[in-house]
């Protein structure tokens, strides 16, 4: 996931979190690699739940016990 970020950003010449990443790495700047890591996990969990949430609210057979 994190990967095809970078490469877009780098293909596309957008500026980003993943290029900020790569620079973070290369720089050996651990705070921000430390920080961006987190704020990529912490987006992912928080995604993964308002998708399960939201399965559940769109189709009511889904139940989660």
């Amino acid at each position: 996931l994190l990967g095809g970020s970078v490469a877009v950003e780098k293909a596309f010449g957008f500026p980003g979190l993943g290029s900020a990443l790569a620079q973070g790495a290369v720089e050996r700047d651990w705070m921000m690699v430390q920080n961006l890591t987190l704020i990529f996990a912490l987006t992912f969990v928080f995604l993964n739940l308002l998708i399960d949430i939201l399965y559940a609210w769109i189709d009511p057979r889904i139940r989660y016990e």
